[in-house]
């Protein structure tokens, strides 16, 4: 955990969630929650 002031704390997550958007959800738009919920499973799961 970092201290405060630390902008390194959170820099692998908000990397992985920036891949996720640029690479997955900004590719096409989803019908459904549940359709876009799979397409995030699936990649998470393949990457």
């Amino acid at each position: 955990m970092g201290s405060v002031g630390d902008a390194y704390d959170n820099a692998i997550c908000e990397g992985f969630f920036a891949t996720l958007e640029c690479e997955l959800l900004d590719q096409r738009r989803y019908a459904s929650q549940a359709e876009a919920r799979m397409a995030c499973f699936s990649f998470i799961e393949g990457w």
